[in-house]
């Protein structure tokens, strides 16, 4: 080794050490912030979510030191036949698909056989020699529209969050009508009108309706950002093995699982940030004037598809592109961020104040009063472990431990990668999003999680996040004493991580319609029956209706349109009951048999939410159980629509 050598691996084994010094530092810190906030619950619950890991992290990188600092991906590979691959694979995915046939929502043994899929692409681009790297984006693209559409198309009306309900009626109104749905109809959404356009036009085109066109053409959207990542992160780590692995672990995230299958006006704009991201990353392959001109497409587009998106897009692009103008010393990246960045304000600014006033003032008017707003807040969006999370469950923490330690183990590598004018300055970005990402006492505080949107926020970082934990899996892989022990131990590893990652709540509800899940809540469907009963109520209903119910069918009421001499208007008021059991109190009431009997519905008003789960064994078969109060207008032993007496 020579003398310089030595010297930069000093200097690296210096670096790793005062890293892992400030992490192990940081848990007492975080442990002190959870204390003043929740109490010693939470304080035992915080070191178990994310203290315990960041001392792990810590731990392996004093451990590896300079070790791993430049990898040799080409060391441990070997020979596998592809074709032998192809066939497991083809069998395992055929195995899941046929398995969704089998009870009527999502069995434990498909999250299983989904699991081994995605294990078998990993082991594959980790160990096989010159894989054939399109093939496996080609693969990784199939299984997550697997498992989109193991949702979208199984059931009969899935909306996974109840921002849903107003894009299906937006959606349907052009489709009927030709014309976007009008303000007092559509609120803000009246100027944001792109996404709605283009489900009203697939529907239109394939005659499937609203619901079918949007789970069948949406989530390409998101799956399309694979092959994006993947240059983004050859271009930045440069290298095709841990771009692949990007990918890998990317796709396998829970936020993205869910939002995969839940591909709204917000999901519509990420992709749109996502181009942009590419533009700035692969800036050498596109001339000025070209990058400028698409540039302002994709903000246009992101504009006039979502309306908070572009205040969120305007942080993360600012926070991504001040390590670069402090740190890069290419000149030419420098100012093709700041043209990027300077565009989006102008643009975002001329739209905002000029187009978009009503909505402007009613976005101030939300964060200024949020308990005004309180009931815009409910989308069943993404969770975050509490003071309240169970520590039963030991597997829910694998996926965050794993993420964890290869985030921090990525971020110490890039800390020595200085000459990197991508990786370098992408690590100090990492370093300032890092508390968004991983679970921290700042998700439990109800307000700033709501205002500041953690869960979006997640969804637009989590990219640059998993480049960063490939890079920490590959250092973990590297260091090896023997690579038998690694054929031993990283299959049955990675399945579990996956397999965590597909079936535990802590970043998403990636798997929550599955009944044989002890976690899993309310479900985010209807069902045929449950839509006959909803349908029914739109069409038998007196003069001035207030409909009580559960929070979904409430969400769902509170959204319909009804036309009247060529005038849509909402002729629902709705009330979120706090019992399904009590006296009908209101018009109507509608009644999910089955749902209050197997899964639960939500109810009660924000800040006293709840799972209401019968405890009355003969409940699911009854009809018209309020038979003092009301009238049973309509039974399907499903559901129960009643009027009050």
């Amino acid at each position: 080794m020579s003398i310089v050598n030595k010297s930069k691996h000093k200097i690296s084994s210096v670096n790793s050490a005062l890293f892992a010094y400030f992490l192990a530092l940081l848990v007492p810190l975080g442990l002190m912030t959870s204390y003043l906030i929740g109490g010693r619950g939470m304080v035992i619950t915080s070191f178990i979510t994310i203290g315990l890991p960041i001392l792990i992290s810590a731990a392996f990188i004093h451990a590896l030191g300079a070790k791993t600092k430049q990898l040799d991906l080409e060391g441990y590979m070997y020979s596998f036949n592809q074709s032998r691959i192809a066939k497991i694979y083809s069998i395992v995915l055929i195995f899941s698909i046929l398995s969704l046939f089998n009870q009527p929502y999502r069995p434990w043994y498909f999250f299983i056989g989904v699991s081994i899929c995605f294990t078998i692409i990993f082991v594959n681009s980790i160990f096989a020699k010159d894989p054939n790297y399109a093939l496996i984006l080609l693969k990784i693209a199939l299984l997550s529209l697997v498992i989109s559409y193991s949702v979208g198309l199984k059931y009969n009306f899935y909306f996974a969050g109840t921002s849903f309900f107003g894009h299906y009626e937006y959606a349907s109104i052009i489709e009927e009508s030709g014309y976007v749905a009008p303000m007092d109809i559509a609120g803000q959404y009246n100027q944001f009108p792109l996404y709605h356009i283009f489900i009203s036009m697939v529907s239109i085109l394939t005659s499937n309706g609203i619901v079918l066109s949007t789970a069948t053409a949406t989530p390409f959207a998101l799956i399309g950002t694979m092959p994006l990542l993947y240059y983004i992160s050859k271009e930045i780590t440069r290298s095709n093995r841990i771009a692949i692995g990007s990918c890998l672990m990317y796709s396998t995230f829970p936020l993205y699982i869910y939002y995969s299958s839940y591909v709204i006006t917000r999901t519509f704009a990420y992709m749109g940030f996502f181009i942009l991201v590419y533009l700035i990353f692969r800036h050498k392959v596109l001339d000025t004037q070209s990058k400028i001109i698409l540039s302002c497409v994709f903000i246009l587009f992101i504009l006039t598809t979502h309306s908070v998106s572009i205040l969120q897009i305007m942080v993360v692009l600012f926070l991504l592109s001040a390590p670069y103008l402090l740190f890069s010393l290419n000149y030419n990246l420098k100012r093709h961020i700041g043209h990027i960045v300077l565009i989006t304000i102008i643009s975002a600014a001329v739209y905002w104040l000029y187009v978009s006033v009503d909505f402007t003032q009613f976005i101030m008017s939300a964060y200024l009063d949020p308990e005004r707003y309180a009931a815009d807040r409910y989308s069943g969006g993404s969770s975050t472990d509490s003071s309240e999370s169970n520590l039963d469950h030991i597997t829910r923490y694998i996926y965050v431990y794993t993420l964890v330690v290869t985030l921090f183990l990525g971020i110490d590598y890039s800390i020595d990668n200085y000459d990197n004018d991508l990786l370098f300055p992408l690590g100090f970005f990492i370093i300032l999003i890092t508390p968004l990402i991983i679970p921290s006492p700042i998700h439990v505080i109800d307000q700033l999680a709501w205002t500041l949107r953690f869960d979006r926020f997640m969804l637009l970082v989590s990219p640059f996040v998993f480049i960063f934990c490939s890079i920490g899996l590959f250092r973990i892989i590297e260091y090896r004493d023997d690579i038998n022990y690694y054929h031993i131990v990283v299959v049955p590893v990675l399945f579990l991580i996956i397999f965590s990652a597909m079936t535990t709540p802590t970043y998403g509800s990636a798997s929550d319609d599955s009944l044989d899940l002890e976690w899993t809540g309310p479900q985010k469907h209807f069902t045929e029956a449950e839509m006959n009963g909803l349908e029914y109520m739109e069409d038998h209903y007196s003069e001035e209706p207030i409909i009580e119910s559960d929070s979904y069918v409430t969400r769902y009421f509170d959204r319909h349109v009804s036309i009247d001499n060529n005038r849509y208007y909402l002729p629902f008021e709705t009330v979120v009951i706090d019992n399904p059991e009590s006296s009908i109190e209101h018009t109507y009431r509608v009644s999910r048999i089955d749902a209050i009997h197997d899964s639960g519905v939500p109810v009660g008003s924000r800040g006293s939410q709840a799972t209401y789960i019968s405890s009355k064994q003969g409940y699911k078969k009854s009809s018209g159980y309020w038979t003092n109060e009301s009238v049973s207008i309509y039974n399907n032993a499903n559901i129960i629509v009643e009027k009050a007496s």
